[in-house]
């Protein structure tokens, strides 16, 4: 009898070791971690460019904005967001702006960092000359 009661023990502690482990995974959440990433976008000769926001991830935090190349030595470049609500109204805000020196700057200061599917950043140049601005980012993965 003491053989039976022992290994019906064990069966039962591998059931509660089972039982536990499949409420810990479905309780739990997964853990996210952040993914940097970076998109190019090309200012032309009028210094102006647009980016579209097309990841489709839970989601984007902007870290950083650059200009590079910038035919003008001295230049401000400003990044805006363009949202639209369900009703199709757009609403403008300014990101952040790149003061250049020698052709290139860069900003990590930014407002309004958080971009869902299908905002846009524009690019605007204090003086009209081309270049190239470098959109940094960071998406959260599950």
């Amino acid at each position: 009898m003491k053989h039976m009661n022992r290994g019906f023990a064990l069966v039962e502690l591998f059931l509660i070791v089972v039982v536990v482990a499949l409420l810990t995974a479905v309780v739990l959440p997964a853990k996210a971690g952040s993914v940097g990433d970076r998109e190019f976008v090309t200012l032309g000769a009028t210094g102006t460019g647009t980016w579209t926001n097309t990841r489709d991830y839970a989601a984007i935090e902007l870290k950083r904005i650059s200009v590079s190349g910038n035919l003008n030595a001295t230049n401000v470049v400003t990044a805006s967001r363009i949202i639209t609500d369900d009703s199709s109204n757009s609403y403008t805000q300014t990101v952040g702006a790149v003061t250049c020196t020698s052709g290139a700057g860069t900003q990590a200061t930014l407002a309004y960092v958080h971009m869902k599917d299908g905002d846009v950043l524009s690019f605007s140049s204090q003086t009209a000359t081309g270049g190239t601005a470098i959109v940094e980012y960071e998406v959260q993965k599950h």
